[in-house]
């Protein structure tokens, strides 16, 4: 899993991407938190009950993450992990 580390001085506000959610399946961290109230924070009980970090798997590392950590969200931007193009593309949402 890429580790998050402080954004890079300077660095543009809107080119933060919030990353909370599975893509593929359409389903919010926060949805799948409160699954694991129930299940437990299995990611692969959870995973399997979902679909959710199953078809691409660029979400599973934060959905562990957000399991871990009891977190919805992360909110990534240039400098904080080495993939970020590749994240901002995945996630970013249409206006």
């Amino acid at each position: 899993m890429s580790e998050t580390t402080p954004s890079t001085p300077g660095a543009d506000a809107e080119a933060r991407v919030r990353v909370d959610r599975c893509v593929c399946k359409d389903i919010s961290f926060a949805e799948l938190l409160e699954m694991a109230q129930v299940l437990g924070p299995d990611i692969d009980l959870i995973a399997l009950s979902t679909g959710a970090g199953i078809d691409c798997g660029t979400c599973r590392p934060w959905l562990e993450r957000a399991l871990a950590e009891g977190r919805d969200h992360f909110e990534i931007g240039p400098g904080d992990v080495a993939d970020w193009e590749t994240l901002a593309a995945h996630f970013a949402r249409p206006d």
